[in-house]
């Protein structure tokens, strides 16, 4: 994450200073030869400095260069997921085409609601009108063999 790649290198000065198995040495030898300090002269202390320092900026330069290539990483994982967001959200949000298909849902489901309503009116007008015909057939005394109750 972000702050693994910026927290804080406790060990860093530890690579640039000391012998051989250093970050500076294997910096230098990740160089180009061309790019490479050239061995400094050992009685000369501007050679030397100049070769110290060329290594400390080798150093820097593979820790950049390190640096950057998780940072391209880290910027691909959150361009993947800006994708994956930018999906999800066109997945939620609808389309004119879907405010029309509810439109037209909506408007069916008040037809049917309204077309039960009627059958339910006729329904119980026929049973009301079933009773009558049930009570006066018990009062001339006819059967009523075959009706609902």
């Amino acid at each position: 994450s972000f702050s693994d790649l910026h927290g804080p290198l406790a060990q860093e000065a530890e690579y640039y200073y000391g012998s051989r198995e250093t970050l500076l040495d294997t910096a230098c030898e990740f160089l180009s030869p061309d790019l490479r300090p050239v061995p400094p002269q050992p009685n000369c202390p501007q050679s030397m400095k100049i070769y110290e320092d060329h290594r400390q900026m080798a150093a820097e330069y593979l820790r950049v260069k390190t640096e950057m290539s998780e940072m391209r990483k880290y910027k691909e994982e959150l361009m993947e997921k800006i994708k994956q967001n930018e999906e999800l959200e066109n997945l939620s949000t609808p389309t004119q085409e879907d405010n029309i298909q509810l439109t037209q849902l909506n408007s069916e489901k008040e037809a049917l609601l309204a077309f039960r309503e009627k059958l339910s009116e006729q329904l119980t007008l026929i049973e009301a009108a079933q009773s009558k015909k049930s009570g006066s057939a018990h009062s001339t005394g006819g059967s009523t063999d075959g009706w609902w109750s």
